[in-house]
C-alpha cells in the first residue's frame, strides 16, 4: 500500500472523495432520524425516502457513466460537490419540514450518482494497472469504513444534540474541504488519459456503446445479474433496517448506528482481505463464491433475533458484501477495455441502484400492514433461492456446457 499512497493524484483524489462521503454517510442517518421523528414513525415513509434517493441516483449515474469517458474528469468532480452546496442549504433552511428533507437527500443522491463513476475512471487512468487490486481494496475499506463509523457519528450526534443543522453544518464543510483537495489536484501535471485522446461521437451514442458491451461480454452480464439481485435485498434491508433494530431485536434506535456499524466493520475486513484474493484466484469463481454465501449469511441475520447473534451476522454479511463490490471493481479494472471504464463502472452502480429502488418499493407498499420479521425472512428465503438457480444457470449456459460462451478471464495483476 506504500507504493499506492505515495502516489499524490490517486492520494488528493482518495482524500477528496472520503471528505465528501464522510460527511454525507454521518448525515444521511441523521436525516432519516429526523424524518422518521416528523413522520410520526411511520416506516413506509423510509420506504419513500429510500426510493426516491435511489432514483435519482440512476440519472446521475447514467450521466457520470458517460461524463466520466470525456476530458476534464477533475472539473466535473468539482462541479458535482459545488453542485450539493446549495441543496444542503436548502435543508437548513427546512430542517422541520420532512418532504423538503425527502426531496433534498435525494438531490444529494443525483450528484453522488454522478461524481462515483467519474472518479473511479479517473482513478484508473492515473493508476497502472498492478495497483489497481490495491485501489480497489483501499476505496471498499474506506467505504466499509464510512459504512461503520458514519452511521455511529451521525445517530450519536443526532441523539446528543436533539437537532439535525449542526450535523448539516459538518456535512457542509466535508463537500468544502473535497473541492479544496480537487484543486490542488488542477494544479499537479496530467497524467496519462487514454480515455480523453479521441472525440466522442456523442452523449447518447456513447450510451448505447455501453449497453453493446453488456450485450458482447457475457461474463460481465452474469457478473451484473447477480449484484442486481443481491441489490435487490440489500434494497430491502436498508430501510428495514431501523424497524429491525427497534422490532425485531427490541434494541433502542440509537442502537440502529451500532448495527450498521458492525456492518461497515466485517466490510473494512472483507475488503482488506481482496489483494490477497485477487492475487490467487480468478475473479469469476471468486465473485460466484462471494455472493452465494452473502445470501446464505442475510439469510441466517434475517432469522436470528438474539441481539448478540444479529451484531455478528451483519459483521459477517459486510465482510462478504464488501469483499463482493472488491472484486467487482477488479473485475472492470483489469478484465474490460480501459476505455469503457466509467460506463462499465456506471453499470455496477445501476446494477446496484436499480434493485435497490425496487427493494426500497416493496417496503414503501408493504411497511405499513406487513410484520418487519417477516419481510426480512422472505427476502433471505428468496435471496438464496435467486442466487442459486442463477448459479445452476450461468454454469450450465458457460464454457462447461457449451462452447459458445467466453471463458473465465484471468484478472490477476502482474506481479
Amino acid at each position: 500500500m506504500r507504493e499506492l499512497w505515495g502516489h499524490k493524484p490517486y492520494r488528493l483524489i482518495f482524500l477528496a472523495g472520503f471528505l465528501s462521503e464522510l460527511g454525507t454517510y454521518v448525515s444521511e442517518v441523521a436525516i432519516l432520524l429526523r424524518i422518521f421523528e416528523l413522520v410520526g414513525h411511520q416506516k413506509q415513509y423510509l420506504g419513500i425516502t429510500q426510493g426516491l434517493f435511489l432514483v435519482l441516483m440512476i440519472l446521475g449515474t447514467l450521466l457520470g457513466g458517460v461524463l466520466g469517458e470525456r476530458p476534464h474528469k477533475t472539473q466535473l468532480l468539482i462541479g458535482f460537490e459545488v453542485a450539493r452546496i446549495p441543496i444542503l442549504l436548502g435543508m437548513l433552511w427546512a430542517a422541520d419540514s420532512p418532504w423538503t428533507l425527502i426531496l433534498c437527500n435525494g438531490s444529494v443522491a443525483f450528484f453522488s450518482g454522478a461524481f462515483n463513476p467519474t472518479r473511479q475512471a479517473l482513478m484508473n487512468d492515473i493508476l497502472p494497472s498492478s495497483l489497481l487490486p490495491k485501489a480497489n481494496s483501499l476505496f471498499s475499506v474506506s467505504f466499509a469504513f464510512l459504512h461503520a463509523i458514519g452511521p455511529v457519528l451521525g445517530a450519536m450526534a443526532y441523539e446528543a444534540l436533539g437537532s439535525l443543522t449542526p450535523v448539516l453544518i459538518f456535512d457542509l464543510a466535508t463537500y468544502i474541504l473535497g473541492i479544496g483537495i480537487l484543486f490542488r489536484l488542477l494544479r499537479l501535471p496530467s497524467g496519462r488519459a487514454p480515455a480523453e485522446a479521441h472525440a466522442s461521437p456523442g452523449f447518447f451514442e456513447d450510451l448505447r456503446a455501453g449497453f453493446t458491451l453488456v450485450s458482447q461480454r457475457k461474463d460481465f452480464l452474469w457478473v451484473l445479474i447477480r449484484c442486481a439481485v443481491a441489490s435487490g435485498a440489500l434494497g430491502i434491508l436498508i430501510p428495514m433496517l431501523l424497524p429491525m433494530t427497534t422490532e425485531v431485536l427490541k434494541l433502542p434506535e440509537s442502537a440502529y448506528g451500532l448495527l450498521l456499524g458492525a456492518l461497515g466493520l466485517g466490510g473494512a475486513l472483507g475488503s482488506l482481505f481482496m489483494p490477497w484474493a485477487a492475487a490467487r484466484f480468478k475473479v469469476l469463481p471468486l465473485l460466484r463464491l462471494l455472493t452465494m454465501t452473502e445470501a446464505l449469511s442475510l439469510l441466517a441475520w434475517f432469522t436470528f433475533s438474539h441481539p448478540y447473534g444479529a451484531f455478528l451476522l451483519a459483521f459477517l454479511y459486510g465482510a462478504l458484501l464488501f469483499g463482493r463490490l472488491s472484486a467487482q471493481l477488479n473485475f472492470v479494472s483489469l478484465a474490460l477495455p480501459p476505455e469503457y471504464n466509467a460506463r462499465a463502472n456506471a453499470f455496477l452502480d445501476l446494477a446496484m441502484v436499480v434493485p435497490n429502488v425496487l427493494g426500497a418499493g416493496v417496503v414503501a407498499l408493504a411497511g405499513a400492514s406487513t410484520d418487519t420479521a417477516q419481510i426480512l425472512k422472505l427476502t433471505g428465503c428468496l435471496f438464496v433461492a435467486g442466487i442459486g438457480c442463477l448459479l445452476l444457470l450461468e454454469l450450465c449456459t458457460g464454457p462447461r456446457c457449451t462452447s459458445s460462451s467466453p471463458t473465465d478471464p484471468d484478472t490477476r495483476p502482474p506481479a
